[in-house]
């Protein structure tokens, strides 16, 4: 029972199984569509198993040539725009669009966090010695910087780190919150541009097979 429970919420939510589950019933229709036309009714005319008049199976064996010939394309520009997202998304990461601040030195950093919020640092935040760390019951985190401590509120910062440089010195890298958000947004946009990619593939295709069937008829 406990297994049946825990695959009952392991899947996909609802909003997300209507959107994967319409987009994979398209595909296998269009798959199992172009499959028919270039492949089994050729075949069932051939054993004349379907029967149609001159007219209609040259008109049947134009569609599937044209539609083989759609495929093939729309296949060679799939196999493309797999490889280009591989080596894109290999080297594009939410990370590259989350603007960080990056100090060299603790007095840069507290002058900045100072300036962007007075009202905490005027309650004791900044520089504290590392024996003085803010007590518990202070909704605050500290991060320890060469050898110090910094006052900070977590709800405001994603992550504050302390990064040692080869030269013995500390990078201080910060990303706010908004920071955070904003980049996470523009790599949600940047993927749903690539897949569009996919969309746009498929459209043209489709537009291309029946403007060329129209014209047929």
């Amino acid at each position: 029972m406990k297994d049946i429970l825990f695959f009952a919420h392991s899947g996909l939510s609802l909003d997300s199984w209507v959107l994967f589950g319409t987009i994979s019933a398209a595909a296998v229709f269009l798959l199992a569509f172009c499959v028919y036309k270039i492949f089994v009714l050729k075949a069932l005319i051939k054993k004349e198993i379907v029967w149609l008049d001159e007219s209609a199976v040259s008109k049947a064996h134009a569609e599937g040539k044209l539609l083989g010939k759609i495929c093939m394309v729309f296949t060679v520009v799939l196999v493309v725009l797999l490889l280009v997202t591989s080596i894109i998304t290999s080297y594009v990461t939410e990370s590259t669009f989350i603007k960080r601040e990056r100090f060299d030195d603790p007095a840069t950093f507290i002058t900045y966090m100072q300036s962007e919020y007075d009202a905490w640092y005027e309650e004791g935040y900044g520089d504290l010695p590392v024996s003085e760390r803010p007590s518990h019951d202070i909704l605050k985190k500290w991060a320890e910087i060469d050898g110090k401590a910094y006052y900070y509120n977590p709800g405001l910062f994603e992550s504050i780190h302390a990064i040692p440089l080869t030269n013995g010195e500390w990078e201080i890298v910060v990303t706010t919150e908004a920071a955070d958000q904003t980049g996470e947004t523009l790599y949600t946009v940047f993927c749903l541009g690539l897949l569009s990619l996919y969309g746009i593939n498929l459209a043209v295709s489709v537009i291309w097979y029946l403007v060329k069937t129209k014209k047929r008829a």
